[in-house]
């Protein structure tokens, strides 16, 4: 039953949403997931969903909603999360780009899982898309240990700099 997610809101935007807010970004809406990781590519929440090139096909498992949603053009970009090849399969299977930064260069607060493997990607239609993404939420975040590591080595150029 759907009702029970109704209103099922944090109580306030993670950093990434924060940053991409401030940074103009127009939200509009939270992926579909698979969850578990289940290859049926089914939500409870949000029903079943499916590759948009071959609807017979996945779209990717737990950031198969987030990489369908960029294929069939409703979003310009969207956060993944990287377990395993959380964000790298859906990137494949849906023919887009996956940015995955090294640990720290991107927070990872707000994200559903603390594990120390798991970070944070980015899925857009090209990877001048998601460098404008990245350089939108970059940098160093006192609630998460990783970001205070590598922030003398990000860049102070944005990384749209060094896209040809």
């Amino acid at each position: 039953m759907d009702a029970a997610y109704a209103n099922d809101r944090p109580p306030r935007d993670a950093t990434f949403v924060r940053r991409l807010r401030e940074a103009g970004a127009i939200l509009i809406a939270k992926a579909n997931l698979g969850e578990m990781g289940t290859p049926n590519s089914r939500s409870s929440f949000g029903g079943p969903f499916c590759n948009p090139y071959d609807t017979e096909r996945s779209p990717g498992t737990s950031s198969g909603g987030s990489g369908a949603s960029v294929a069939a053009n409703l979003v310009m970009c969207s956060i993944c999360e990287q377990g395993s090849a959380s964000c790298k399969g859906p990137a494949s299977r849906n023919n887009i780009v996956s940015l995955l930064t090294t640990k720290g260069i991107m927070m990872h607060g707000g994200m559903n899982s603390q594990r120390v493997g798991d970070r944070a990607g980015i899925h857009c239609r090209t990877v001048g898309d998601a460098v404008q993404v990245l350089d939108a939420i970059k940098g160093f975040e006192s609630s998460d240990m990783f970001t205070a590591i590598p922030e003398a080595f990000i860049p102070k150029e944005p990384f749209t700099s060094f896209v040809v």
